[in-house]
């Protein structure tokens, strides 16, 4: 309840406000003197006080001139029966006199005036009390939320702690998943080294075809996986000296003996059933939920390299394994993993002219072609039979045999061009496209001019036929999964790009050291040393070499980071196009910013 003060030095005055007033709801108190009412100031809140002008001792100017000191909240209005001009203005002035009543006044209008008057003060006072929850409520809240900022940064700490080491987990397991596949694969491998090798050879094909199907990164890996061990049930079996020894065990037998083995490891249980169903046929009943996509693929992969005869020339076993696939289609394999490797096998017929004959005259021959058709002489003796690669001994005969006219016509080989010799005699001018001078030496780990599988770096330095250096582009492919370094080095030699291979950074940086590269392309993400690090390093130790960043998951803050190294010229996200990819090669070539 609001309190008002009544100033008057006549006791009848004091009487006749305060019966006016105590019909209202405030309290209403009085003083018959300035000093008195100087005192209830200090005292008392007061909302309105009511103050006589003319009084003895302490006027109504100097009571409500300290009653704005003491309580500047407070209504003032001066009650006066004067006309006295000059004491009115100094209460005005000194005393901030809010109202001016004259004796004798209307109650009415004086009942009026101290209502308004009290709601005035109540409402400042309300406002002031509602500021001041407001800034408390405000220092509370800038206290809550400093607290919970500190909590979520220790939260976030913590979190990014969590995730640093779940990270360091999943990489752990990622390569304790693939050592074990290493130990398996090298466990069979030692048990029948041929079919160790042909392993090698379908998971290399499984995994090109995997990757034209459009499969992610972690389907592809488990395919590989399936792939290098879907014969591992033949280490049940006696070793025997040839892998082409009758066997006591059906091929489905096999697979359910490796089926056993590979689903014991946590995490490999897709594998263990494409390994499971790898030997299953397909029928056009089947569904595509009968057998797993990674069965069907390892089937004609393997269809592929069994139909492959090994006494036969390279490309007559490439066309009896086609064959047997065409035959096999929608019969025994899935038409449509069929189709996409007769695709993959017509692109690497366009890409590698060593599928096309041609005629070459006997002097025009050189060491490292490949006869494609038997050399007779003119009385139908076999000379040399097809698929044989010519050696110098062999061009001496060979020549001989076409000065003397026993050659009936010209020499066929795969993939060179009859064009005169060189001045030197060297018949530089034939351009060897499938060489043993521009592959690696044939081994039982290469067989159809696939790269050599595992972690091994291929190192291609092409040479011309005279042995010189040829001049062209040469771009490295850092990455440590092999089936995208030989998926790049695949699509680059169609635009006649040389491709070398690292498989981590150390190799890289060694590679690098000791040669001369035009370009680099380097995987984001990789163990142990990541493509940030090997950019950075790389900017220190050969500035001008550009980079092609090779990523399928960054997020859009690392490559904001990695496009501000001034040695990144582009960025290729994984699946990418070869149109895409050549680009992106162009680019950094070129000395361009990403």
């Amino acid at each position: 309840m609001s309190t008002v003060l009544i100033v008057d030095d006549e006791q009848a005055v004091l009487r006749a406000l305060r019966r006016l007033l105590h019909r209202d709801d405030y309290r209403v108190i009085t003083a018959d003197s300035g000093v008195a009412a100087m005192e209830l100031l200090k005292q008392e809140e007061i909302a309105v006080i009511v103050c006589d002008q003319r009084m003895p001792q302490v006027t109504g100017a100097e009571v409500l001139s300290e009653a704005y000191r003491l309580q500047p909240d407070s209504v003032r209005i001066t009650l006066t029966g004067y006309s006295d001009f000059d004491s009115v203005q100094r209460s005005v002035n000194d005393g901030r006199v809010h109202q001016l009543l004259l004796k004798p006044w209307d109650d009415e209008q004086l009942r009026l005036t101290i209502s308004e008057a009290v709601q005035s003060f109540e409402q400042r006072q309300e406002h002031k009390r509602l500021e001041r929850l407001v800034a408390e409520q405000k220092r509370q809240l800038e206290t809550m939320n400093a607290d919970l900022e500190k909590r979520i940064a220790e939260r976030t700490l913590d979190l990014s702690r969590r995730c640093a080491e779940l990270n360091q987990m999943r990489q752990e397991l990622e390569r304790s998943l693939c050592d074990t596949v290493s130990v398996l694969a090298e466990t069979l491998e030692t048990h029948s080294p041929n079919v160790g090798f042909h392993s090698k050879r379908v998971a290399e094909m499984a995994s090109r075809i995997a990757l034209r199907l459009g499969l992610t990164e972690r389907e592809m890996k488990e395919v590989e996986f399936a792939a290098r061990l879907h014969e591992l049930g033949r280490i049940a079996v006696p070793p025997v000296s040839d892998a082409a020894a009758p066997q006591a065990k059906s091929q489905a037998e096999f697979s359910q003996i490796g089926h056993r083995i590979v689903a014991r490891v946590t995490g490999f249980e897709k594998i263990a059933d494409a390994i499971l169903h790898h030997s299953d046929p397909f029928t056009i009943e089947a569904t595509a939920a009968a057998l797993p996509l990674a069965s069907r693929i390892i089937a004609v992969a393997d269809a592929y390299d069994i139909s492959c005869h090994m006494d036969k020339p390279a490309i007559v076993r490439h066309r009896a394994a086609v064959e047997a696939l065409r035959q096999a289609r929608g019969v025994r394999l899935d038409p449509r993993v069929v189709d996409t490797a007769l695709e993959m096998f017509d692109e690497d017929a366009r890409n590698s002219p060593v599928q096309a004959e041609v005629q070459v005259s006997a002097l025009h021959l050189h060491e490292g072609l490949i006869l494609a058709r038997p050399i007779e002489n003119s009385e139908g003796v076999l000379l040399l039979k097809e698929g044989t690669e010519l050696t110098g001994r062999m061009l001496e005969r060979i020549r001989k045999l076409g000065l003397s006219g026993e050659l009936l016509d010209g020499v066929w080989v795969y993939g060179a061009s009859d064009a005169a010799p060189a001045a030197d005699s060297t018949p530089a001018a034939v351009k060897p496209i499938a060489t043993r001078q521009s592959m690696p030496e044939p081994s039982p780990q290469v067989e159809m001019g696939l790269e050599l599988p595992g972690s091994i770096e291929v190192f291609d330095i092409p040479t011309a036929a005279n042995g010189k250096k040829q001049h062209s582009r040469q771009v490295l492919v850092v990455d440590d999964s092999l089936m995208i370094c030989n998926a790049i080095r695949r699509e680059l030699r169609i635009v006649g790009i040389d491709v070398s291979v690292a498989c981590s950074g150390e190799n890289a940086l060694r590679l690098i050291d000791a040669h001369r590269f035009d370009a680099v392309i380097v995987d984001l993400m990789m163990p142990e040393m990541s493509g940030r690090e090997l950019v950075r390093r790389l900017q220190k130790s050969v500035p001008q070499l550009k980079c092609v960043i090779l990523t399928g998951n960054a997020t859009k803050s690392a490559v904001i980071g990695m496009a501000n190294e001034p040695n990144v010229a582009s960025f290729l996200t994984k699946p990418w196009t070869t149109e895409r990819l050549i680009a992106a090669i162009d680019k950094a070539i070129e000395g361009g910013r990403g």
